[in-house]
Parts: structure tokens; sequence; C-alpha cells
């Protein structure tokens, strides 16, 4: 994945997370996602990179991103999602009735209401930017590394991303 890849997966993960919940939902739509969470954290991983090096973002925009990533735990399954959002929803006595169809139900719904989510991928991407900020950014194998940190195959034409900062990314 070379960079404009990675910043239009990260762009297509923002939009998705723009959209908000629907309805008073309880959690999102994976379809909403433009590929699987586990890519949008490797996309997250080198557009970071690529920020860092090139100081194209503000430190505010900069968190407002990764904090933008620790919502991707709110993506579920549309199956489940829909399962999950339409037992939010019920009365007490349609939750009842719901629970003995789906009883798998109630504890999703619980962990989704009760717990403020840091996601794996949000972790994971924060070790990586620390371990990115303590690189010489203008080594010659700063691609290279960064490529080997963030568990992604390196292509040498991925170089040319990082000589200059020509991309819009932000």
């Amino acid at each position: 994945m070379d960079c404009l890849k990675a910043e239009n997966i990260v762009n297509g993960y923002a939009a998705a997370v723009a959209k908000g919940f629907l309805d008073r939902d309880l959690v999102r739509y994976e379809s909403w996602l433009p590929c699987s969470k586990d890519r949008i954290v490797s996309a997250y991983k080198i557009f970071f990179a690529y920020v860092i090096k090139f100081k194209t973002l503000s430190r505010d925009d900069f968190k407002k991103h990764l904090m933008i990533l620790n919502y991707i735990d709110t993506f579920v399954e549309d199956a489940q999602a829909t399962k999950i959002n339409v037992f939010w929803k019920l009365d007490t006595d349609a939750k009842k009735e719901f629970q003995e169809q789906y009883p798998e139900i109630t504890p999703l719904c619980k962990y989704y209401s009760d717990h403020i989510l840091i996601s794996k991928g949000y972790e994971d991407v924060i070790n990586f930017v620390q371990e990115v900020q303590k690189l010489d950014c203008h080594s010659q194998f700063y691609c290279r590394k960064i490529y080997e940190l963030a568990q992604i195959k390196y292509l040498p034409r991925y170089e040319k991303f990082f000589r200059n900062s020509s991309l819009s990314v932000g």
C-alpha cells in the first residue's frame, strides 16, 4: 500500500465515521467502511508516517485523526449490527421476547453501551507512531523502516512518496 492508497482509505474511513449513528443506533455497519478494519489500521500507519516526516498536519488535526481511529470497533458486521441496533431500541417487554430468539445480543449490547472502547487497532497505531517518531525521517532507510514497523510488505516504488511532500495528506 502506497501513501496515496493509504490516504484514500483514511479519508474513506473518516467519511464512514462522519455518518454518525443512524436513529439512536448503538453500533455502525461494517459495510460503511472502505475496506477491512485491519487494512484501515495499516493505512493509518502509512498515513501517519508520511505526516510525521513532512509535518503536513497540525498537532490538533493529528490528534483528531487518532481519535477518529478509536471508533473503528463501533463498526460491526452488518447482520449482527442490525440485531444489536433493533434490540437496543426496543422497550423492555419486546426485549424479553427478542432475547429468547437471540440470547447472544444482550451481552453484546451491554458491552457496546457500558464500555468506552479503546480499540486494539488504535493502540497498535499509537505504538507505531511512537516508534516512527524515534526514527531519523531524513534517513535513506526511513521508508523501508516504516513499512517494516507497520508489518506491511515493502516495495521500492513506495520510496518516491517519501522523497517529497507532494501529497494532499490532511
